[in-house]
C-alpha cells in the first residue's frame, strides 16, 4: 500500500523521483510502453513522471511499484541508483559466479551500459534481479533487459 508519505516525498523532489523511476524501469529492462502496459498507467503519465513534470496519485504509484515488483518506498528513496558495477561486483552482490553474470548479460537477463568499451550493470538492476529470484540462482537466464555479449 502506498502511503501519503511516499506521495509527499515525490512531490518534494519530482525530478529526483522521476530519475529514480526511470532508472528502476530501465533496470527492469522495460520501455515506457512496457511499463504502461504492465501497470495500467498511461505512457504519457510515465513520461511526465520521469521528466519531473508531474506528481503521481497514490493509485498510480501503487501500480508502478507492483509492475516493477518493488515496495512503493523504493520509488522515492533507498539505495543510490546511478552507479554502474562490473561483472565481478555484480556477481559478489548477488552471490553467483562471474560466468553466470556473463550468461545473464548475453541472454539479455541483465541490462547493461557500455562504459569505456566494457559492459557495466546499473546498480538498480541488482534490486530487480534480487527480487526476481536471481540471488543465488547459478542456473540463471531468462528475464528482461537490454544487453549484449561480453
Amino acid at each position: 500500500m502506498v502511503t501519503t508519505d511516499v506521495v509527499m516525498a515525490w512531490r518534494r523532489d519530482r525530478r529526483a523521483a522521476g530519475f529514480r523511476l526511470r532508472a528502476l524501469r530501465e533496470a527492469a529492462g522495460l520501455s515506457q510502453l512496457d511499463l504502461a502496459a504492465a501497470s495500467g498507467v498511461t505512457n504519457d503519465t510515465i513520461c511526465r513522471l520521469e521528466m519531473g513534470r508531474r506528481s503521481p496519485r497514490r493509485e498510480s504509484l501503487g501500480r508502478l511499484a507492483r509492475a516493477l515488483d518493488i515496495p512503493p518506498g523504493e520509488l522515492i528513496g533507498g539505495e543510490p541508483l546511478a552507479r554502474f558495477l562490473t561483472a565481478r561486483e555484480t556477481a559478489t552482490a548477488l552471490g553467483v559466479s562471474e560466468s553466470t553474470i556473463g550468461r545473464w548479460i548475453r541472454s539479455g537477463g541483465l541490462p547493461t551500459t557500455k562504459v569505456a568499451g566494457r559492459h557495466r550493470i546499473p546498480s538498480a538492476a541488482l534490486l530487480v534481479a534480487g527480487r526476481r529470484g536471481r540471488r543465488g540462482d547459478e542456473g540463471g537466464g531468462g528475464g528482461r533487459g537490454g544487453g549484449g555479449g561480453e
